[in-house]
């Protein structure tokens, strides 16, 4: 009986021969999969197996990112949530573990009294915290308390139900602190600063993230100064050793609130306005912590990832530039009808957010590209310029399976704690290739 996969296996030991098949088959890569050079062929004699149906990769998770948040601080799961809509599901979690703002000196439920009382402390604020607060009961946002958030994460605003989660803060300041983070959030998603389109550019995204982000970090300065100009300065000294990062904790962004406050009063400026003086001055400053300008291009980074995956770029053949513009940045900082204190604020360029750290520019660059092929297609000639400028840059990250890197990523943001996707990307590269295999159609079954 003749073996022809033994004869086929031959032949695809033929360089030449192997090295023609590639180039047929590496036209049709998916973008998300790798194209393999022959020269990169792993040095493994192939496989050959029998032709089998190719399988079908399995669906991403349709459960949404604010259904998933309850999930997983739901240990047992209702049985009636499998004849809910997504709606239904949603309600019958923020029933259990929510409360509105308007509705808060109701709520009697333990598990949520650090809540209302990070709340009612907030509203004492006249000047900075009583507008978020009244923000929050004007639209009956809801307040949500989840013992476990992604890592590196204490509270999340969650613009599709309108709430915010939040787990319980060791300190009482800090939990203020958070509520007044995440109400700015919420006051973004008012001036329609939290969307984004499949049609921006990678820079218009990580723009609109991390000054999205800076801003209520500013946010928080000029309440715990308003609490220290109140009598009560432990805010103040708890944002000197707030863990989170040196967006919080650098002494030069404290002197530079004071520097700015004290100057705006001597000016003849009222406390509110030289209180957005500081603000302004310390939002323009975050952008300089390394730990936490890292967590927001990681965390944009991901989500960049995460479209790609799901092939949301191919129905969008053209990118915009400057998608989030200054009169974004202007609102993000607007609470309610009162000013913010971003207008006018310098904002590093992308190149420039991206030129503290080798790998994460890599990464993104890596990720871009792939992006730029789904949208464009890879003739393109932007797609061209970028695949050449990241092979002679020597990025290691061209050949990864990014759908897998994003599977990874998503993985480790509930599993084992605040990871870089670079590294899960270094780890990719040390992990062995895997073996190609080569069919063979298999002869038909016998007839009984």
């Amino acid at each position: 009986m003749k073996k022809p996969h033994r004869a086929l296996r031959d032949i695809f030991n033929s360089t030449k021969l192997r090295r023609a098949f590639l180039a047929v088959a590496g036209t049709a890569a998916l973008v998300s999969s790798p194209i393999v050079l022959a020269d990169q062929w792993p040095k493994t004699t192939p496989v050959v197996v029998p032709c089998e149906e190719p399988a079908r990769v399995p669906a991403r998770p349709a459960i949404p990112y604010d259904e998933l948040l309850f999930q997983q601080n739901d240990a047992v799961p209702s049985d009636l949530l499998k004849s809910m809509t997504e709606k239904e599901r949603l309600q019958f979690y923020m029933n259990r573990f929510c409360f509105t703002a308007d509705q808060r000196a109701n709520d009697n439920n333990p598990d949520r009294a650090h809540l209302v009382t990070a709340l009612d402390t907030l509203s004492a604020l006249t000047y900075m915290g009583r507008p978020l607060i009244d923000l929050a009961v004007d639209s009956k946002l809801h307040f949500c308390a989840l013992p476990h958030l992604p890592a590196g994460t204490a509270a999340q605003y969650m613009a599709g139900y309108d709430f915010v989660a939040a787990t319980r803060n060791a300190a009482p300041q800090g939990e203020v602190l958070d509520l007044a983070h995440e109400i700015t959030h919420a006051a973004q998603g008012r001036q329609g600063l939290l969307n984004y389109s499949y049609y921006w550019d990678i820079e218009s995204r990580v723009r609109r993230n991390l000054v999205d982000e800076a801003a209520p970090v500013a946010m928080e300065y000029a309440v715990a100064y308003e609490k220290k100009l109140n009598g009560d300065d432990s805010y103040w000294t708890y944002l000197k050793a707030h863990t989170a990062s040196s967006a919080y904790t650098d002494p030069a962004n404290h002197l530079a609130f004071e520097t700015a406050y004290n100057a705006g009063i001597a000016s003849g400026k009222t406390q509110a306005d030289a209180l957005r003086d500081g603000a302004h001055v310390v939002f323009e400053r975050v952008f300089n912590s390394p730990e936490w300008r890292n967590f927001y291009l990681n965390s944009e980074l991901n989500s960049y990832l995460s479209d790609l995956a799901d092939g949301k770029f191919r129905q969008f053949p053209t990118i915009q530039r400057n998608g989030f513009d200054d009169n974004d940045v202007a609102n993000a900082s607007k609470v309610g009808d009162l000013p913010g204190f971003t207008a006018g604020a310098e904002v590093p360029s992308y190149a420039q957010l991206l030129n503290h750290d080798q790998k994460m520019a890599w990464a993104y660059e890596a990720v871009d590209l792939a992006r730029l092929r789904q949208s464009l297609g890879a003739d393109a000639p932007e797609v061209q310029q970028l695949a050449a400028k990241a092979a002679a840059d020597k990025n290691p990250y061209l050949t990864l399976d990014l759908a897998e890197v994003s599977r990874r990523a998503e993985a480790a943001k509930w599993d084992t704690g605040l990871q870089y996707t670079y590294r899960i990307m270094d780890k990719m590269l040390t992990e062995p290739a895997p073996v190609p295999k080569i069919c063979f159609a298999a002869p038909p079954k016998p007839a009984a």
